[in-house]
């Protein structure tokens, strides 16, 4: 038990650093703070559009007619 809970500190943490990385790159340290709410804001819409993308629609069995 003791080891899966070090396992999910371990990838939270990873994550955090990954996400503090990428603002640091993409945004500098100037804004860090505008940069992270913005870089938030856009991952909580690339989850959110993964979540509710719609499988496209299965070709019809039909041959078609010339």
């Amino acid at each position: 038990m003791m080891s899966l809970l070090a396992l999910l500190l371990r990838v939270s943490l990873l994550a955090v650093f990954t996400f503090g990385f990428v603002v640091l790159y993409e945004h500098g340290t100037s804004d860090f703070v505008q940069g992270a709410a913005t870089e938030w804001k856009s991952l909580t819409e690339f989850v959110s559009s993964q979540g509710s993308a719609k499988a496209p629609a299965a070709p019809s069995s039909q041959a078609p007619t010339p």
